[in-house]
């Protein structure tokens, strides 16, 4: 009569069959090195969903955590109240045209401007515009304009300001006759006081 191989004879262990451990089963653990790089995909992820952050991170190659960078921040200095052109009653602009072949740079009609609006507006964008860089050499420069003058109601000039539409873009401010330090970004500015004023005076190339 045959054993029944349903069960074990007394005082013997059957074998256990045996079964293939898992990755990430406890019987199977997972390397510290695959953890590691886990962690970083996840992490990479998680900056590419962001976007555009706040504040740049870095991930650390062994733990995967995030750490700030070291950012770079554009930085400038407030101008003093003393370099601001004050809001004026009056603006007197003249348009100076590219140089002709005579090496002479003609001058449009003056264009007196009272409108307070259009004058706050134009006086706020020269006190924005940013301190000129030294030493730059300015191309293309063939002379053409504005040349601005801000008066009082009774006709008192109480600042000046000289806008290149050209080449470096320089501007040159003096206020209450006193020379302030030189600005940059004339181009952008005669095009948006055009705009200002519905004007094509056409200086900027």
């Amino acid at each position: 009569m045959e054993p029944d191989r349903g069960h074990a004879e007394p005082g013997l262990l059957r074998p256990r069959p045996r079964t293939m451990n898992r990755p990430g089963s406890p019987l199977f653990p997972v390397p510290s090195i695959a953890r590691r790089s886990a962690a970083g995909l996840a992490t990479a992820a998680v900056l590419l969903l962001a976007g555009c952050a706040s504040a740049p991170v870095a991930v650390d190659p062994g733990s995967g955590s995030l750490t700030p960078s070291p950012t770079v921040t554009a930085t400038s200095t407030a101008r003093p109240a003393g370099e601001m052109i004050p809001i004026t009653a009056v603006l007197d602009i003249t348009p100076v045209l590219p140089l002709n072949q005579q090496g002479v740079s003609p001058t449009a009609p003056v264009l007196a401007v009272t409108d307070a609006a259009q004058i706050a507006k134009i006086t706020a964008l020269i006190n924005a515009l940013p301190l000129t860089q030294q030493g730059l050499y300015c191309p293309n420069d063939d002379g053409a304009g504005l040349q601005m003058v801000f008066r009082s109601a009774t006709g008192t000039q109480i600042a000046t300001a000289d806008a290149d539409a050209t080449g470096c873009g320089n501007v040159t401010v003096t206020i209450g006759g006193a020379s302030v330090p030189g600005l940059s970004g004339g181009s952008q500015l005669v095009t948006q006081i055009e705009a200002i004023l519905g004007q094509h005076w056409q200086l900027t190339r």
